[in-house]
């Protein structure tokens, strides 16, 4: 994460103006919203379901590994004086994995940025408001996170680092890229929905 801070602040995307043409538009969305019909958030929903169950069986998985490699490597080493090379690092990697899937399920339940002394002051419409805002600018933020993390992922591919007895580094890095992007596209539905709650409650 250190890593693809420093390389952001050093990164030229802040004069691509075709990433800011992107939020130019993105910014038009809700006009486009206006002229959809209901089935768009039944849509969306599915989406957002099927993604969840994805996620959450990943984090199971992971979560079961993490601990029947630990139980592993302590019995190891209690009763045989061995330890299975490299398995920490992989465990350390797990760690990683994890906490980027959890995010994306953090993200899903509102819970990536809460900001609750000024949510209190909001109410209705103005909450709604207030909601996209704070996935407009978390979404600024984790697309450039994510630009910056892929172009790492593509240096240590060309550079070939490797890591756990040559294992090729960007195997397990593409969580970054990845993981940010999941990010990114849960606050994507996140705005639409939003949106399309605005335009229902204008309606109504």
């Amino acid at each position: 994460m250190v890593i693809c801070l420093k390389r952001l602040c050093k990164t030229k995307i802040f004069n691509n103006h075709k990433f800011f043409d992107f939020i130019r538009k993105f910014s038009n969305l809700q006009n486009i919203l206006i002229y959809s019909g209901g089935s768009m958030k039944s849509a969306l929903q599915k989406i957002d379901n099927s993604l969840y169950k994805l996620e959450s069986g990943i984090i199971v998985t992971l979560l079961l590994s993490l601990v029947g490699a630990g139980v592993l490597q302590i019995l190891l080493r209690r009763l045989t004086d061995f330890a299975i090379p490299d398995l920490e690092i992989s465990m350390r990697w797990a760690v990683v994995w994890l906490t980027f899937f959890g995010a994306s399920l953090a993200t899903r339940q509102s819970k990536h940025v809460s900001v609750d002394a000024i949510g209190r002051l909001f109410h209705g419409l103005g909450k709604i408001w207030l909601n996209i805002f704070i996935d407009l600018f978390s979404l600024f933020i984790v697309v450039l996170l994510a630009y910056t993390s892929w172009s790492f992922v593509l240096e240590e591919r060309e550079f070939g680092t490797t890591v756990m007895n040559d294992l090729p580094a960007w195997i397990i890095e593409i969580i970054f890229p990845l993981g940010f992007g999941l990010i990114a596209f849960r606050l994507i539905l996140k705005i639409i929905l939003n949106l399309l709650e605005l335009r229902k409650k204008r309606e109504g």
